[in-house]
This record gives C-alpha cells, structure tokens and sequence, in this order.
C-alpha cells in the first residue's frame, strides 16, 4: 500500500446504540473569510505603498521596486482574536475581534521611518472606517503605532489596527 493508512471509520458502540460524531454542517457562513478579505483589500488599495505582501507569502528582496528614499514594504498580518458570544437565543450574534498589524520595513540609515507611508497605512485603517464584505461588516476601533525594532538590514515600524464585527452566530 503506497503510504495509505485505513483507520476505518470514527464511531464507535455505546451500549445498544451507535456513537457518531454527528452531522457537520455544510458551509452557509463565511465570516472568518469575511473580515480577512475586508482587510487584506484595504491594505491592498494603498496605492502610495509599492511593495506590499501579507502572511505566509514569499518575496525576494532582489525584486522590490527601489525608491528614492531607498528599499521598503509593508506585511500584513491578521492576528484575530477568541470569538466571543454577544448574544444567545435564536437570533444568537458573535462578536469577532482582533488587530490586522501592518509592518512597515525601510532600509537602516535614514532615521526611524519615512512618516508619510506610515500615515498613509494609518489613515486606511483610521477609527470608525467601515468595511463590508459579503454581509459581514466591520469596523476598525483605534489604530497605533508600535515600537520600531532594528532587523537585519531594515528598521520595522508595526501600525495595528484593531477591528470588531458582529455576525449572525455559528450554531
């Protein structure tokens, strides 16, 4: 057998009856997948912002279009929060949170960050800015600035937005 392994199937008896793990709805709702593209189309509006990348995608450095003021780009990051009950019943709502954390990479030797491209990502995201994809709407609470870090060859500044939508309930 070419590496297949059978483990049969994931039930089991339990007295005079059959345990089963139960019928696993099919997919109606698409909130996760929502907020993401919500955000990530945002961030990918930012015309100022020539080299933009988010999570989990390779880049060569070789390739990245080179300013005046030198080489930078920004990565997006989704780091959603636990999602929280805000109301039970039938007509039952979740309450999504979390921060979509930009971080902004300029070459070491030109001061802290170039201001301008830092509040250009800043402003995308200022609080009260709504966004909807599908029938998932968003909206961005507060957006901050964070400590800058040297890393390798490049000064990083993370702009975090944080967001909360409110959907129908999973249940």
């Amino acid at each position: 057998m070419s590496g297949i392994i059978d483990y049969g199937l994931i039930t089991g008896v339990v007295d005079d009856g059959i345990y089963t793990t139960g019928d696993i709805p099919s997919l109606t709702s698409s909130e996760f997948k929502n907020i993401r593209v919500s955000l990530e189309s945002r961030f990918n509006g930012l015309d100022d912002i020539t080299n933009k990348f988010f999570e989990n995608t390779e880049f060569d450095l070789a390739t990245l279009d080179k300013g005046e003021d030198g080489i930078s780009f920004a990565v997006a990051t989704l780091l959603p929060n636990t999602t929280e009950t805000s109301s039970m019943g039938s007509t039952g709502q979740d309450m999504h949170t979390g921060t979509f954390r930009v971080d902004y990479y300029h070459e070491v030797g030109d001061g802290a960050f170039v201001a301008s491209e830092i509040d250009v990502i800043a402003n995308a995201f200022s609080r009260g800015t709504v966004l909807t994809t599908g029938t998932t709407v968003l909206r961005i609470k507060n957006v901050s600035i964070g400590a800058g870090r040297r890393e390798d060859a490049f000064y990083v500044r993370p702009i975090e937005a944080t967001y909360y939508a409110v959907t129908p309930a999973r249940s």
